[in-house]
């Protein structure tokens, strides 16, 4: 593609940054990119003309995406470029071997630890493209100030179509500015003055909570990092395990987890013993009218995960009754103020508190649901969608569960000197599915 080619950015106005998203953009550090990377893969490839016309008539719909960060004396707003460059923002690379899961890895083990241009919008999107069978993935990598897990899933269907016929150039559904309007706990929590009280009250107790148990998923994050993924399983399987149990599907994942973790450290020669070790759980908080919305609307909860314990069922059992009275608190209000509060302070202070709090966790876990149905890019079938979580502080390791199509795939995001074998690490959480698919409740 031609450097002298622009993309023509559609006419936004500036907008203030959100505390919110300061937070997320302060946390980016050169050892942990706060970058979501995800992966399409195409039954064939598009063309790099389909993808530029994609790019300019559907994504730069949404102003996020033809707007820069800029700092000022009053704080941070998006400031609207009038043009993009498309070598910048849309890359090709052609490969003589298959599009598979060693590709994949190996380019975005490349691009994990790059730095976006600040100078420009926050996003590039990479295609591989197969010599060999004609296949290709499409890499898209954008800074989590951006959006988080819910907007990228509405970006994604609205910049795909339900049949191979492009449909031309859908509106955006919904506002795509502004900020989500769900951020209070809810009336069940009791009185608005209770409420409140309860999120300053929970906010005190996540900031006295001991350190995590030292452990090799927790510690000083190096430059290199690893991302894998399985590949696709059944979505029935962990429908299965969680309608056997009574509990949900993220409650079967974060089980999974608390086992995966058990495996994973008796396969290197350590033990846990009663060491719970406690993972940061993502938490939505956006209303489902604000789909649209750009910017980050959800929070994190500290979730101990029972580790200790050596059945499967009872370690399903005990995750799903802490993740009810996560849910039944003001805990994840209390970490959305933190986090808001966290990007009205000076950078030093934030890095202050991001420390702290990551400190008392050793890993990151999301779990994402995305379009039940098969969608098409570019008039291309999307196969299958991969995502991985960053991580952030002292955090080195973050395990996604994304569904796409009735499938899923479990993805790992982490440190490649922190967290040894992430190999094995992923064959164990499908080990433990397995395992739990074959025992009755």
């Amino acid at each position: 593609m031609s450097a002298c080619l622009h993309w023509q950015a559609p006419p936004h106005a500036p907008q203030p940054m959100s505390w919110r998203d300061v937070t997320w953009l302060r946390m980016d550090a050169p050892n942990n990119r706060m970058v979501i990377l995800w992966v399409v893969l195409l039954d064939q490839a598009p063309s790099l003309a389909q993808l530029h016309e994609l790019v300019a008539q559907r994504l730069l719909a949404y102003p996020r995406f033809a707007q820069r960060v800029q700092r000022g004396l009053l704080g941070y707003r998006w400031e609207p470029v009038p043009s993009l460059d498309p070598d910048y923002h849309l890359q090709e690379r052609v490969l003589p071997q298959a599009i598979d899961g060693a590709a994949v890895e190996a380019s975005l083990a490349e691009w994990a630890p790059q730095a976006l241009d600040p100078q420009r919008p926050l996003w590039q999107w990479r295609l591989l493209r197969s010599r060999a069978d004609g296949a290709a993935a499409l890499i898209v990598r954008l800074h989590h100030c951006i959006t988080d897990g819910d907007g990228l899933v509405h970006m994604l269907r609205h910049l795909s179509d339900d049949s191979p016929q492009i449909s031309g150039h859908p509106p955006l559904v919904g506002p795509v500015t502004g900020n989500c309007r769900h951020i209070s706990p809810p009336p069940v929590l009791g009185s608005t003055l209770s409420r409140w009280l309860g999120t300053a009250g929970q906010a005190l107790r996540l900031s006295l909570l001991r350190r995590d148990s030292r452990h090799h998923y927790r510690g000083r994050p190096g430059y290199k990092k690893r991302l894998l993924s399985s590949r696709a399983l059944p979505l029935d399987q962990l429908k299965q395990v969680a309608q056997s149990h009574g509990v949900t599907i993220n409650d079967v994942w974060l089980g999974l987890i608390a086992g995966a973790l058990r495996r994973h450290t008796e396969g290197q020669g350590g033990r846990l013993g009663e060491i719970q070790l406690r993972a940061a759980v993502t938490y939505n908080l956006r209303q489902r009218q604000d789909a649209a919305l750009m910017g980050n609307h959800f929070t994190l909860t500290a979730l101990s995960l029972p580790t200790h314990l050596d059945d499967a069922a009872q370690r399903l059992r005990a995750v799903s009754l802490r993740m009810k009275a996560i849910k039944q608190s003001c805990h994840p209000y209390a970490t959305m103020v933190l986090m808001t509060v966290f990007g009205g302070m000076p950078h030093f202070f934030q890095r202050l508190g991001v420390w702290l709090f990551t400190s008392k966790g050793s890993l990151v876990s999301t779990n994402l649901q995305g379009p039940a149905e098969f969608r098409f890019l570019a008039g291309v079938r999307i196969c299958e969608f991969h995502c991985w979580v960053p991580q952030t502080g002292r955090t080195g390791l973050g395990l996604m569960l994304s569904t796409y199509a009735d499938n899923a795939v479990i993805s790992v995001s982490c440190d490649a000197e922190m967290v040894q074998e992430p190999e094995r690490l992923l064959s164990a959480l499908q080990e433990e599915l397995r395992f739990l698919l074959s025992k009755k409740a």
